[in-house]
């Protein structure tokens, strides 16, 4: 997507009907290959508000979801923070071409972690796999606050070279970051209700959605009244709040173990 918007500045029609092509070999494909059961096979309940509403009235879906507006809302701020060459603002200026190359090897390492993470999720449960994932993300916005702090001036350039010196936690950390994903969404999975498990994941598409709408104008608003500081602040607030979540579902979790629920 950088590269399509570098090299069809001049015409940024272009960069929106290459990825309508994609977006449309997508659907295809996953029409193609992806077979639902049949209609009469399953007993489930349609997708209306006062569904959604039950559903959200469990405290595991909402433990459960609202690490997934957090995690939204870090890459809504990453996407303001971190600005191509060709936009305008931001602090970091980071060129397509290396914007591109991020993203790929970024892709690359994530497709990889996600198989293994789930596996040890299967294999050793989803808290512990997702407390990794929620430290991760703490550490993660830690260094960069800190790579930010010891820069010698606000230029992009210097405190792009302040944070990768760091390179080494940042790997470490955002390693551990990438464990989030497969654990949350299978304990996720785990959670809803044979009958409601559409609800349940339309709540948590609904959730991711509402992260970017509304992670984009805060950080922007952020940015604008408290500058960088201000954004990095914030940052590292959403990924403490995400540990403190995952504290509050093993707290669950324990209860639930000490009261069980008899049916």
């Amino acid at each position: 997507g950088a590269l399509f918007l570098e090299f069809f500045k001049s015409s940024l029609g272009q960069t929106f009907l290459i990825a309508g092509v994609m977006a449309l070999f997508g659907c295809l494909y996953c029409f193609l290959n992806i077979t639902e059961p049949k209609k009469h096979d399953v007993i489930c309940q349609k997708i209306r508000f006062h569904t959604i509403i039950d559903v959200l009235k469990q405290r595991s879906v909402i433990l459960l979801t609202l690490p997934w507006f957090i995690v939204f809302m870090i890459i809504g701020a990453a996407m303001t923070f971190l600005t191509v060459s060709t936009s305008q603002g931001g602090i970091l200026s980071i060129s397509p071409i290396l914007l591109s190359g991020i993203i790929c090897g970024a892709g690359i390492v994530l497709i990889t972690t996600q198989v293994i993470y789930g596996r040890l999720s299967d294999k050793y449960g989803r808290l512990p796999i997702m407390f990794i994932g929620a430290i991760g993300f703490v550490g993660v916005m830690t260094v960069l606050g800190i790579g930010y702090g010891l820069a010698p001036s606000t230029d992009g350039e210097a405190v792009k070279n302040s944070i990768i010196q760091f390179w080494p936690l940042l790997a470490i950390f955002g390693f551990m970051a990438l464990a989030f994903g497969p654990s949350a969404l299978s304990s996720l999975a785990d959670e809803a209700q044979e009958t409601k498990r559409g609800v349940t994941m339309a709540v948590y598409s609904i959730v991711i959605s509402a992260g970017m709408f509304v992670g984009v104008p805060a950080v922007a608003a952020i940015f604008d009244q408290y500058g960088g500081p201000g954004v990095l602040f914030f940052m590292i607030g959403c990924a403490i709040a995400m540990l403190l979540l995952m504290i509050a579902r093993y707290a669950q979790l324990r209860h639930q173990k000490k009261h069980p629920i008899i049916l």
